[in-house]
Order: C-alpha cells, then sequence, then structure tokens
C-alpha cells in the first residue's frame, strides 16, 4: 500500500510518504484509506438508489462525510474516541460517531 503526502486540504500532491521515516505531524493520503472510502462510498450510494431510485448527489454524500466526521471529531475531543456514545450506538452505527448525534435525544 502506498502514502502520498498532502500538500492542502484540498489538493494531493503525489509524493511518496513512508511512515516511520516521514513527520506523522504532515498530512498524508494513501491506497488503503482510499480504498476504503471508495468501498464506503459505493455502499452509500446503493442506499440512495434503493430508496429513492438514484445515485446520491455529490452534495448528499459530501453532508454524509461531514455528518459522521463532526460526530467522530466530538468524541475524539471529549477523550472518547474508542467509546460509543451511547450504550444503543454499539449495536447501530459502532464504525462512525455519527450515532452520537443521533442519539442525543434519547438522553434526555
Amino acid at each position: 500500500m502506498g502514502w502520498w503526502k498532502i500538500d492542502s486540504d484540498e489538493h494531493g500532491q503525489i509524493v511518496n510518504a513512508v511512515p516511520g521515516r516521514d513527520s506523522a505531524d504532515a498530512m498524508y493520503n494513501g491506497d488503503g484509506p482510499a480504498d476504503l472510502m471508495g468501498s464506503a462510498l459505493r455502499k452509500i450510494d446503493a442506499q440512495y438508489v434503493a430508496a429513492w431510485g438514484r445515485s446520491a448527489k455529490a452534495e448528499e454524500l459530501r453532508e454524509v462525510f461531514d455528518f459522521c466526521l463532526n460526530g467522530m471529531l466530538r468524541l475524539r475531543e471529549s477523550g472518547h474516541a474508542n467509546a460509543p456514545a451511547h450504550p444503543r450506538a454499539v449495536a447501530s452505527r459502532p464504525e462512525c460517531g455519527c450515532s452520537a448525534i443521533q442519539s442525543k435525544g434519547d438522553q434526555k
């Protein structure tokens, strides 16, 4: 699996990077993360096709990503990056911080 350094939040300049040799403080992308994201995007798109009879729009995919990323970042900031935000999150969405946002109303 290859890794490359990202020169900004928006553009990836293909410059090979080696874990353990290059600084962990820089931003990187890699074949593994890209493969995982590609698979996830295809699965999400299939859910839109099943529910709405059409592929997901680019903005819908961005919104799904942002929704889950924001939930994950909230968990990290709270010091509970590996713990579900709510007991039911274990059964519903253990792989994503999304459950933290969706379960908020249940905690009242």
